[in-house]
């Protein structure tokens, strides 16, 4: 029942309280969606605040999947251990428990339903991202390198092969055709700004690992490409996590980071205090190691023309969890307007839980109840398989007497009355 207005001034202010204090209660307790999302607000924030308004179906389907109730074969094997004799994925060979995360991220039975997942989210992802990014910018989606015009015969910005193949060598890695052949999920080129955006989206399975003691995604802010840092030694173990930007020192300048406008533009007590998401650390690697050749060469390609490169991994969970601070850096760079952050984190998360109900009805639809083995009465029978003609009349009269103690048929028979 709402508060009376004559007995209290500022019922929504109140209400605000409550709500505080409830969400400080529920981030206390130990439970798998407070260690998940509750206790990282600056990584789960945006999809905390979408989920709301998708359907229901959406939503139970989330919260499925979130709580740790997701039907997977393991799950039903621990529930139901003497129906679900054995937890190994139904789908695959590997001999591997089916998990959610192996469901999500490693199955090879469902491979191509990832990658088209992967593509729908970050379709989503990048109509939105051209939209608010400042118009100078030129995206080219899913294109070979040697499709962009930047590595060509004699580039769009005026360098020929030679000196590109030269820098290839350079940079200790691929040769010059093997970056032509590299294809990033997009490449964004701003002639104004003088700037080359490397974007590569990636959906890791968003889990937080327990084995391991709480640390953040990476440190909370990256400096700016220019800028001065802290002149401390780093932990060398912290670096590699890190994946530093062109080979330059990007230590974390903690708790104190902020924009020219000196406001911090990242939740970093969130962060710094967010779960170990061990899964997502490694995907922004990848993508960082598998990019950083290209991004090199480009470098000190047009660097004598003041041109800038960077390698942008836009890494948000199977369920939503994004990677706060490598996304703000993306936008940072493409110098998105900062009033517009907050739509395209929120829509971040809403396309890539819109991946993982596609990912679900692509796994209802492959009729799993014909697949996982059944214990009945001492006989393994498969869920779903017609019974063979010609049994005998033992087994005939053991069907029978399980249809006649089924409890829906006795409930249905009193219904209508028979005896």
């Amino acid at each position: 029942p709402s508060l009376p207005d004559d007995n209290v001034s500022d019922t929504l202010s109140i209400r605000r309280a409550v709500e505080g204090v409830e969400l400080s209660a529920a981030r206390m307790k130990e439970t798998a969606f407070s260690r998940l999302m509750l206790q990282d607000p600056a990584n789960c924030g945006p999809v905390l605040e979408t989920i709301g308004s998708m359907p229901d179906s959406t939503v139970r389907l989330w919260m499925q999947t979130v709580s740790g109730q997701y039907p997977t074969t393991a799950r039903l094997h621990k529930m139901f251990p003497q129906k679900y004799r054995t937890a190994t994925c139904p789908w695959c060979q590997l001999g591997v428990p089916e998990t959610l995360g192996h469901f999500l991220s490693m199955c090879p039975k469902f491979r191509e339903a990832r990658t088209e997942a992967h593509n729908r989210c970050w379709r989503d992802i990048l109509r939105v991202l051209e939209r608010v990014s400042p118009a100078s910018w030129k995206f080219f989606l899913d294109k070979p390198m040697s499709d962009t015009g930047l590595l060509g015969a004699q580039n769009r910005l005026g360098e020929g092969s030679a000196a590109i193949t030269a820098m290839a060598s350079q940079s200790g890695g691929n040769a010059g055709p093997n970056l032509l052949r590299l294809r990033p999920d997009a490449v964004a080129v701003n002639h104004e700004l003088k700037k080359i955006a490397i974007l590569e989206h990636c959906r890791p399975y968003d889990n937080v690992e327990e084995d391991g003691p709480s640390q953040p995604l990476r440190p909370p802010i990256f400096p700016l490409e220019g800028e001065d840092v802290s002149g401390e030694e780093p932990d060398v173990e912290e670096v590699e996590n890190r994946v530093d930007d062109g080979g330059s020192d990007n230590s974390g300048r903690g708790s104190d980071a902020t924009l020219e406008t000196g406001e911090p533009f990242v939740d970093v007590k969130g962060l710094v205090s967010g779960p170990n998401r061990r899964s997502m650390c490694e995907a922004y690697a990848r993508k960082k190691r598998k990019y950083q050749d290209l991004a090199n060469s480009l470098s000190a390609l047009f660097r004598s023309q003041g041109w800038k490169v960077q390698v942008l991994p836009w890494v948000v969970g199977t369920r939503g969890v994004l990677d706060a601070d490598g996304i703000s850096k993306a936008m940072v760079f493409m110098e998105v307007p900062e009033q517009r952050w907050k739509d395209l984190l929120r829509r971040t998360a809403v396309a890539s839980v819109e991946a993982l109900v596609f990912m679900h009805r692509v796994r209802k639809s492959g009729n799993l109840r014909v697949s996982v083995p059944v214990v009945a009465n001492g006989n393994r029978v498969r869920l779903g398989e017609k019974r063979r003609a010609g049994e005998d009349a033992y087994q005939c009269m053991e069907r029978w007497k399980r249809l006649a103690t089924d409890p829906m048929r006795l409930n249905l028979q009193s219904r209508r009355g028979v005896g």
